[in-house]
C-alpha cells in the first residue's frame, strides 16, 4: 500500500477510534448517572448478536492478533463471544459500544424515538430522559458511514462502502485482500 494512502488511512482509523472513545465516554456518563437502570455487566451478552460490520470496522477487527473464531452454541450470538465475553473488547464495533444505552432514532414520519435494551430502564420511561443521557444513534451511524466511505475511497474501492462483512468470516481472517492488507499496515489499539 502506498505510503501516502497509508497515512490517510491511519487518519480515518484514528477518527474512528475517536468516535469509539466518544461512545465509551457517553456510556460511562450514563452508567454513572443512571447506575440502577443499566443492567450491563461484564459477562452479559444479552445484546451480543452482531453478525456483520462495515469495511472500516472489518479493518479494525482484522488488525487484532487475538481475533479468533469462537465456538458458538447459539447461531444468533456474535462470533466474537467466548464464554459470554468479547474476545476483542477494546476493538469492538460501534454498535457494541452503544448496547445498554438509551438511543434516539428517527422513527416513523421523522418522529424521534428512544430505544434501549429490554434489560435496562425497567420501571422507568426512557423517553422522558434528558437529551444529555440519550445517545443520538442516527448521528453516530452517519459519522461511522462517512468514515467508512472515506476509507473505501482511499482504498479506491468505493463499492466496499455498501458491503457488510460477516464477523464469523473475519474471525477466520476471511475478507477482501485490500482490507486484510490495510489491517496489516497499522498496529491495533
Amino acid at each position: 500500500m502506498h505510503e501516502r494512502i497509508l497515512v490517510q488511512v491511519q487518519r480515518v482509523v484514528s477518527n474512528y477510534r475517536q468516535l469509539a472513545a466518544y461512545c465509551d465516554s457517553f456510556f460511562a456518563q450514563v452508567k454513572n448517572t443512571l447506575a440502577d437502570q443499566i443492567a450491563c455487566i461484564e459477562g452479559c451478552a444479552h445484546c451480543c448478536e452482531l453478525q456483520t460490520v462495515c469495511a472500516l470496522e472489518a479493518v479494525v477487527l482484522l488488525s487484532r492478533s487475538d481475533l479468533a473464531p469462537a465456538v458458538r452454541a447459539d447461531h444468533h450470538a456474535c462470533a466474537l463471544l467466548q464464554e459470554s465475553r468479547c474476545c476483542c473488547y477494546s476493538a469492538r464495533p460501534i454498535i457494541c459500544r452503544t448496547h445498554g444505552l438509551p438511543l434516539k432514532r428517527a422513527g416513523e414520519h421523522g418522529v424521534r424515538e428512544v430505544h434501549h435494551c429490554a434489560l435496562c430502564f425497567y420501571g422507568s420511561e426512557a423517553n422522558s430522559l434528558p437529551d444529555s443521557l440519550v445517545l443520538d444513534d442516527d448521528l453516530i451511524t452517519l459519522n461511522l458511514m462517512r468514515l467508512n466511505m472515506a476509507l473505501c475511497m482511499l482504498l479506491e474501492r468505493p463499492g466496499l462502502a455498501a458491503e457488510r462483512f460477516y464477523v464469523a468470516a473475519l474471525a477466520g481472517h476471511e475478507a477482501p485482500d485490500v482490507l486484510i492488507e490495510c489491517a496489516q499496515a497499522y498496529p491495533p489499539d
